[in-house]
């Protein structure tokens, strides 16, 4: 999103760095009739508000609408119809070039830097990692040896007082109706359970003690994130460039 102005202002101010994002997200968007003009319009006037912040480092053309065009089976649908790439390749690069132009432009997240390399390529440009959420246990980071993370993470459940303001006690457990009309990850409790059960018991009850434990494994694995991706910077694996920085979502 494009935040408020005083958002930039205090991250100007705090030494914070912004890798700020066009708004396009984990989907496609056609580039016909009026939402290309729109696009333009918009992209046009928060260049153009934002670009004197020097906070602001690095303009993104969009959050895994490459990756997805590539993985998530959009191309049969798509039926040869435009998704996207003419913004993330033609339009978004040349208003940043017209209005912000000591400012780079990164076509996407994950991007390789080249359309005919798989954008989710550890050995180019920047990746997200989601195997370990989504299959892998969180040992598995270990075997990653990327250049740029820009995503990668592992969920957490909430407090435990905010969930006693919101649950009543006889749904303060991981399978109940109330409990999974919280959960809005895919699967989330199951990966979350998948995920922790090589390291730690089953709790026999779902109490603060018993949370907490599950809290701290949620620790450990983004520790083993840590570790993992700051080795890398270390090691150079035959010819893999070396990993240059990592940005874990929140």
């Amino acid at each position: 999103m494009y935040e408020s102005d005083t958002f930039y202002d205090l991250c100007d101010r705090m030494g914070v760095l912004v890798w700020q994002d066009f708004l396009f997200a984990c989907a496609g968007y056609p580039e016909d009739g009026p939402l290309y003009e729109e696009v333009a319009g918009e992209v046009r006037e928060n260049v153009t508000r934002l670009m004197h912040h020097p906070s602001l480092v690095l303009w993104n053309g969009n959050n895994e609408c490459v990756w997805g065009f590539w993985d998530w089976d959009w191309k049969p649908g798509l039926d040869g119809r435009n998704w996207g790439w003419r913004y993330y390749s033609e339009l978004l690069p040349a208003l940043v070039t017209e209005l912000d132009p000591t400012r780079p432009y990164w076509n996407g997240s994950p991007y390789s830097g080249d359309p005919e390399l798989h954008p989710n390529d550890p050995r180019h440009g920047n990746v997200h990692i989601w195997d370990v959420w989504n299959q892998e246990d969180y040992s598995h980071y270990a075997n990653w040896n990327p250049r740029f993370v820009s995503e990668f993470g592992f969920q957490g459940p909430p407090n435990w007082s905010t969930l006693s303001r919101v649950l009543e006690p006889a749904d303060l457990d991981l399978q109940t109706p109330a409990f999974l009309q919280h959960q809005k990850a895919g699967d989330g409790t199951g990966k979350l359970q998948r995920g922790l059960s090589a390291h730690l018991p089953q709790p026999v009850s779902h109490n603060p003690h018993a949370f907490a434990t599950r809290l701290w494994a949620d620790v450990r694995a983004e520790r083993v994130q840590d570790v993992s991706m700051r080795r890398s910077t270390l090691t150079r694996v035959s010819s893999v460039p070396d990993l240059r920085g990592l940005l874990r979502r929140r």
